[in-house]
Parts: structure tokens; C-alpha cells; sequence
């Protein structure tokens, strides 16, 4: 046998790994919609505004708060016909093209989709492929009807009818005589249009070829509740209409949505619709099959008007409004009415020959939102971290969530979408039976057995048991469900279950609280008493369990001073975090747009980095950075993060470097994962870290994010430190007299506005920033003694850039 020795190279092929850098962004868990491909009923929408049907079956609506058109055809599969979804303003593909909150919808003969795109003033057309801005001088267009191939559009801040071609040229106003115009209808000879007019709670119908406006139903000026005649008639929160056109404008019955004008007011009910033989009612059932009474305060409702007798009437109701909240658009098809349920984010069908026959027909309850794997965070406020990191706790919709790490499930801790609080203090709630209002802030206990809530509208602090799943009560009194700028007042005191009075003597009163920090031994807990203004501690076990002690700022008065106690003054404390040490609360100063420092052993209050009178953006030292509504602030490792409302962006108080420094964010509204300049957030707000991450709550995206942080200690500067290339001159003959001063002109790379120069150690007079490239400065010329001189120029974050030997006096 022949052996041949041979001496073989093994290459193995490694894929390549790109690692992450700092500020790079993504998403942790959640999605910005769902439901594409599925059936009507299993997909999510967000406060859809606007529905419209093309007359064959399928149905397009106006999915705002997802920034997306989507489209449920006639075998009731839904799909996003246009929008990347988040928050933008961007045209071009439909896929990638962005929206801004689009609020209404239309549809032409030949397929084309118009959107009247709110939150950026404008209309825009999407043709199948591309989206293209057709007119972009509104301020809120709310309504969008296509007709005859013109677009007719409502702009609520205008008070507008105004019409166009359907690429946007023979624009004209028709009125501007409305009255925060919401929807309206379009009839189809083109000769009227029946328009929501609902500052002034009145039906009005348009001549559009005078403008002029005639009065159908409603009080002007005057808000209420009740039908019969025209004239009489109340309205309280107009939304939406259509029309059953007859053949003349004295026989169109109009379809008008109208209620309490309030999204979050749901009943503790858990309700399924049932028919009825009354027409005009339908049955309302709770989970034991009894009957829910009618008398449970005000209605969201379908009211007919009639203009031939001018009368209106109920066509459809639900007392409880948990099926039928906060009605919006409608639009027919067939015999029946599909009416957007804005409130909870569902399309109810209606039909028009039998008003009992109501059936929920698309979306499932946002409120409701999604568990387990791929699970849906819904407006997350708030997240932490368990010692452990074997659980992520989250606050959203008035519930407690976590998610195990191991496998990212979401799992419902306690709390409901009921916006309520229970009749007793002094008993635990498990499960579904915790009430909450609002459940801004939370924090855990250092054994991650409880976890402290703030329920901002309840003016309470509330513990939950997390292996019991039970919400109990900590302290705090006064009202509850209150909303912004209500005053629970101010006191220092105790724990009082069950007290829903004011000035009790003894009790502690909190006046809708912001934030909330637990201490290392899991003694007190902090709380940013953000009505009060003031920054105050709980004892959270003993017999004082309960107890409140002010720490820093002067109750009930807004201001800015660094100060003790009661001396100092905030406005707007929002969020609150502490040290390891347990030595420094920090305050995220919202109003004040700064992040303050206070030292508990004496509540002695100072600013670490911003200043109330230069809101903006601005990275630097800390005592040149601008902030902008600073909402949540977290410290880690010796660094204060903070995320902002003003710039959407996360960013953080290097306190090695004394500079702030950006985290992510690009300074828009909206969505992008991506490194930290290209990254975009909605409302940005809740801060935990998670090994080398931080984990963001975008409440407005409805997820949670995800930041690389490196280790956390290296941080990098926002931008890049400056170079000096040269001098020029570079040299010059001694000075002949000692107030002798020079000018010279710096070249380099990096410069920024606020940079200072430095020859050796002589400081120059004056430093101007020509462009990023070039200085022109004056030196005390006559100061400096005759040799060779190293160039430093330091820019407003403090990084420096040194050019030896760059300059010499001969």
C-alpha cells in the first residue's frame, strides 16, 4: 500500500459577527402592528379614526396610532396597503413611506388611496406604489371624502371645507365658517355635504357651490344629551357621520356618532352584546349573565337625524361603553353600518333594517393586549428589572406585566383596563380585581417579591405581592379617578384606608404622583409627589409602614431653586431615581428641564446638568447642556439616563467626563432601529438596565427597546473630538508691547460653536467658530514669552484636540 504523507490546511468557514456598538437600538418585545394575514377579529388595531368601504366588499381604515392604512377585504383578511408605521413624514415607496397619527381615509374609482395625513398638515395619494403629498397647507385635516374625482377635506383648527382635483391643483376653500369640523359625508350629486360641526355640538349641511351653511340639528354653543326635535336636540362630543341618501336632501337620513367624549371611560364590566326585541336597545350582559343597568352615567351612541321631519333619535347605544367607546367614523355598505370603535379599537357592524343586530365585526381590544410569545406591549410607562434579571416588570393600560427573560413571554402580573379603584383600602385585590388609574411608575423591592406602583390618579401608592398576584394598598387618601390638574392637596401623614375625603387629619396626600425609587435594603421608598411638587419618602414596612416625610421642595409651589428642603423649588418633577449608595435621589425636572440632585440626609437641592431658561438640544459639559422635557431619569453605574418628551431621545450624565452625551435617538418622532444616531423613538420614557442593554419603554410604539450600553462606563462622546491641522501664521516675531494682542486663523476638523483655544497654558481672548473647520481667535500676544507652543483647542462637551508645536514666537 502506497502512504502518502500530505499536509492538509483545514479552513473553516466562520460567519462573520458584527458587534454591536453603543447607542445601537432594537427591539425587545413587541411589534408596531398585528394581524396582517390573519382574520378580521384577531388583528390589533390603534385608535382607528376613519373606515371607508369601496363598495365590493373590503373595507379600508384609518389605523392612526399605528401610522398605517390597512385594508380588510371581502373574506375579512387584513393587510397594510400603506405605511411603515410609527410617526413620520415621508413619501415614496408605500411600504416605507410614514405617517403622521392619518385620521382619515378616501378611495377614488380607479383604486387610488387619499390620506389626510394629521399630525403633518398635509394629503396625500397613494397609487398603488407610491405615496405623493397632493396639498400640505392644513393644520388638522380630521375629514377626507372622495367624490366625483375631487377630494373634500375638514380641518378641525381651521374651521375649513375646502376641495381639490385628485392631484391636488384647483384647490379651493369652500366655508371657512365651521366649527372644529370632524367627518363629514359627501353626497352623491356633489351638490351638498353634511358635516360634524363639533365645537358648536351641531349637524350642519354646505352648499358647495356657495358655501353657504345651513343648520340641521343641534344647539349651537350648547352641549348635552337628549334627541326629539331638530331644534331641541343635544349634542355632546360629535365624532363622526354618514348618510342613507334619499332622493332629494329633505329625505337623507343622517348617521351620526356622538358621546361622552371620553376614551378611557369604561365601566367595571366584563360585557358581550345580546339582541333584543326593542328597537332602538340592545342587551348588555355581564360575565354571570345579568343584566348591566342603564343608568351607569353617559352613553356612546348612533343618533338618527331626520332632516324631511327634523327630528332625531337612538338608532344604537351601550351604557356600559366597553363595547361601543368612543364611536368614530362610519360608513355603509350594504344594509348595514361598520362604524370605527376608536375607543377600543374595533369595527362594530350595525345593521341598518334591525338596530338590535349589532355584532362586534373587526379588531380585537388593544386594551386587551397581547401575552405570551410575541407578546404586545400596549402604551408601556414604566420598566425595571428584577436583581436577578430574570424578570422584566412593565407598567401599561392600568396593569402590572413582566416579561421572563429566558423566553421573552409577557406575562400579566395584576391590574385591569378598567380605569377604577376598589370601594375598600384594606383588603388585597388578585389578579383582574386590582384596580389602577394610571399606573405611571413602578419600582421592586430588592428580594423582587414586591413591587411599589404608582397609581397617579388614584393619588396612591400601591404594593403588589408577585407570587400572590394581589395589589394592596400602601398609603396615601383623598379622590380618586381624577384627572390632570386636579389638586388632591398636600399632606404629610400616615396611611389612611379608605379615606376618599380631603383635609383628613393624619393621613398622607399625594397629588397625582409621578415616579417612584425604591432603596437598596428596601426601607423607604422615594416619590416624586409631581402635583405637590415636591420629593417625598415612604416608609415601606413596621409600624410606620406607610408614613410620609418630606425630603426636598416647597408644596404646591412651582419654581426653580437650588435650595434645602423646603427652600428648594421644582417644576414638574416627573421620575425619580437613587444611588447604589443611597445617598443621592436624582429628579427629572420636567418643566424646569433640568435633571436635579438632592441629598437625603438633608434635602439640600442642586442642578446637575441643564438650565430652566435654555430649553432645547445641546450635548456638552453639564453645566452648557440643553434638555427638553425631561420625563424619566435612571442611574446605573455612576451615570444619570435620562429620556426626553421634547427631542425623543434617551440620553445620559457622564458624571466621569462631566458631559452629557447621546444614548439614541435622532431627535424625530417615530420608529428606526439602528445605531444611536439613526435610531427614533415615540415618547420615549420608562429606564432599566439589563446586563449591557438598556431597555426603553417607547410608549407611544407600544414596545419595549432595547440600547446597547457596552459596559457602561466608556461611554462615547456624542461627536467626534476636534483636531487641530494648523496655524496661521504659524509664527511671528516677539512682541513689543505686553497688551500686544494677535490674530490667527486655526485650521482642523470638528470644531463646534462654544470652543475655546489654548497656546501651552495662555488662554486666547477670544475664540470664533468660522465653520467646523476653521477658528479664528485673538491671543494675549503680548503675554507670551518667545518660544514654541502646542495648540489645544477644547470644544463646549470638553474633548480637546492638540496640534504640538504649532505655533512659535520667534
Amino acid at each position: 500500500m502506497l502512504k502518502t504523507s500530505l499536509n492538509v490546511l483545514f479552513i473553516l468557514a466562520i460567519p462573520a459577527v458584527t458587534l454591536a456598538a453603543f447607542g445601537d437600538t432594537t427591539t425587545y418585545v413587541g411589534q408596531l402592528k398585528y394581524g396582517d394575514g390573519g382574520y378580521r377579529t384577531d388583528a390589533y388595531f390603534d385608535f382607528p379614526e376613519d373606515i371607508v368601504s369601496d363598495g365590493a366588499g373590503s373595507f379600508y381604515l384609518a389605523d392612526t396610532f399605528n401610522g398605517v392604512i390597512r385594508k380588510i377585504n371581502s373574506n375579512g383578511v387584513v393587510s397594510t396597503v400603506v405605511g411603515a408605521g410609527g410617526y413620520g413624514d415621508t413619501t415614496g415607496s408605500g411600504s416605507s413611506t410614514k405617517f403622521a397619527l392619518p385620521a382619515a381615509v378616501g378611495l377614488d374609482s380607479s383604486g387610488n388611496v387619499y390620506i389626510a395625513d394629521t399630525g403633518n398638515g398635509k394629503i396625500k395619494k397613494f397609487n398603488g406604489s407610491t405615496v405623493s403629498t397632493i396639498a400640505s397647507d392644513f393644520d388638522r385635516p380630521e375629514g377626507l371624502v372622495v367624490r366625483s374625482n375631487k377630494v373634500y377635506v375638514t380641518d378641525y383648527t381651521q374651521g375649513t371645507l375646502t376641495v381639490m382635483n385628485t392631484d391636488g391643483s384647483s384647490k379651493r376653500t369652500i366655508t371657512s365658517s365651521l366649527s372644529g369640523p370632524k367627518k363629514l359625508y359627501v353626497r352623491t350629486s356633489s351638490d351638498y355635504a353634511y358635516v360634524a360641526n363639533s365645537l358648536d355640538y351641531t349637524i350642519v349641511r354646505v352648499n358647495l357651490s356657495s358655501g353657504s351653511i345651513s343648520e340641521i340639528a343641534g344647539v349651537e354653543g350648547d352641549s348635552g344629551k337628549n334627541n326629539g326635535s331638530c331644534e331641541n336636540a343635544h349634542f355632546k362630543n360629535l365624532w363622526g357621520l354618514t348618510v342613507v341618501e334619499g332622493d332629494s336632501v329633505a329625505e337623507d337620513d343622517i348617521y351620526v356618532t356622538d358621546g361622552t367624549g371620553d376614551p378611557g371611560n369604561i365601566t367595571d364590566r366584563n360585557i358581550s352584546i345580546q339582541n333584543t326585541a326593542d328597537a332602538g336597545k340592545i342587551r348588555v350582559i355581564d360575565q354571570n349573565g345579568s343584566d348591566v343597568p342603564e343608568d351607569l352615567g353617559d352613553t356612546d351612541e348612533v343618533v338618527i337625524v331626520d332632516p324631511g321631519s327634523c327630528t332625531t333619535y337612538l338608532a344604537f347605544k351601550d351604557s356600559d361603553e366597553f363595547t361601543f367607546n368612543y364611536p368614530n367614523s362610519l360608513t355603509r355598505y350594504g344594509n348595514n353600518l361598520y362604524i370605527a370603535v376608536t375607543g377600543i379599537s374595533e369595527v362594530v357592524r350595525l345593521s341598518l333594517s334591525d338596530f338590535t343586530d349589532a355584532e362586534h365585526w373587526a379588531g380585537r381590544d388593544r386594551f386587551h393586549n397581547r401575552n405570551g410569545k410575541n407578546g404586545l406591549p400596549g402604551r408601556p410607562k414604566d420598566v425595571v428589572v428584577t436583581k436577578d434579571r430574570s424578570k422584566v416588570f412593565y407598567t401599561e393600560n392600568n396593569k402590572v406585566k413582566y416579561i421572563s427573560t429566558s423566553d421573552r413571554k409577557v406575562h400579566k402580573l395584576v391590574g385591569s383596563t378598567i380605569d377604577n379603584y376598589q370601594e375598600n383600602d384594606d383588603r388585597a385585590y388578585v389578579g383582574t380585581e386590582g384596580r389602577f388609574s394610571d399606573t405611571l411608575s413602578l419600582d421592586i423591592s430588592p428580594d423582587g417579591k414586591t413591587v411599589y406602583v404608582i397609581d397617579r390618579n388614584n393619588n396612591r401608592i400601591r404594593e403588589v405581592n408577585v407570587k400572590a398576584r394581589s395589589v394592596s394598598y400602601l398609603t396615601g387618601a383623598g379622590d380618586v379617578n381624577v384627572g390632570g390638574g386636579f389638586d388632591n392637596g398636600y399632606q404629610e401623614g400616615e396611611a389612611c384606608p379608605n379615606q376618599f375625603g380631603q383635609s383628613r387629619k393624619n393621613c398622607a396626600y399625594f397629588s397625582r404622583p409621578g415616579g417612584i425609587a425604591v432603596d437598596s435594603n428596601g426601607k423607604y421608598a422615594y416619590v416624586a409627589d409631581t402635583g405637590n411638587e415636591v420629593i417625598r419618602r415612604v416608609t415601606l414596612y413596621g409600624k410606620n409602614k406607610g408614613k410620609t416625610k418630606l425630603i426636598a421642595g416647597s408644596p404646591q409651589e412651582s419654581g426653580y431653586q437650588d435650595a434645602t428642603r423646603k427652600d428648594a423649588q421644582f417644576n414638574v418633577p416627573i421620575a425619580v431615581t437613587i444611588d447604589n449608595a443611597d445617598n443621592y435621589l436624582y429628579v427629572a425636572d420636567r418643566d424646569n428641564h433640568t435633571i436635579r440632585q438632592v441629598r437625603i440626609s438633608d434635602g439640600q437641592v442642586t442642578t446637575l446638568v441643564g438650565n430652566p431658561s435654555k430649553k432645547g438640544y445641546l450635548d456638552g459639559k453639564f453645566a452648557e447642556a440643553y434638555l427638553n422635557l425631561p420625563v424619566e431619569v435612571f442611574y446605573n453605574r455612576g451615570n444619570v439616563y435620562f429620556s426626553e418628551a421634547g427631542t425623543h431621545m434617551v440620553r445620559v450624565a457622564d458624571r466621569g467626563d462631566e458631559a452629557v452625551k447621546l444614548v439614541a435617538g435622532d431627535g424625530n418622532r417615530g420608529y428606526n432601529n439602528g445605531d444611536r444616531d439613526n435610531t427614533q423613538f415615540d415618547n420615549p420614557v420608562g429606564l432599566a438596565r439589563k446586563g449591557d442593554n438598556l431597555l426603553i419603554a417607547d410608549s407611544l410604539n407600544d414596545l419595549i427597546r432595547k440600547v446597547d450600553l457596552g459596559d457602561g462606563e466608556n461611554i462615547p462622546y456624542t461627536e467626534d473630538a476636534p483636531a487641530v491641522s494648523g496655524v496661521s501664521p504659524s509664527s511671528n516675531t516677539a512682541a513689543t508691547s505686553s497688551s500686544e494682542t494677535k490674530a490667527l486663523r486655526i485650521t482642523g476638523i470638528n470644531f463646534r460653536h462654544g470652543a475655546t483655544v489654548f497656546f501651552d497654558n495662555y488662554e486666547a481672548n477670544a475664540t470664533y467658530v468660522n465653520s467646523s473647520n476653521e477658528l479664528s481667535v485673538v491671543i494675549p500676544f503680548g503675554q507670551m514669552p518667545r518660544g514654541s507652543y502646542d495648540v489645544t483647542v477644547e470644544n463646549s462637551d470638553g474633548q480637546r484636540g492638540t496640534k504640538d508645536n504649532a505655533y512659535t514666537i520667534l
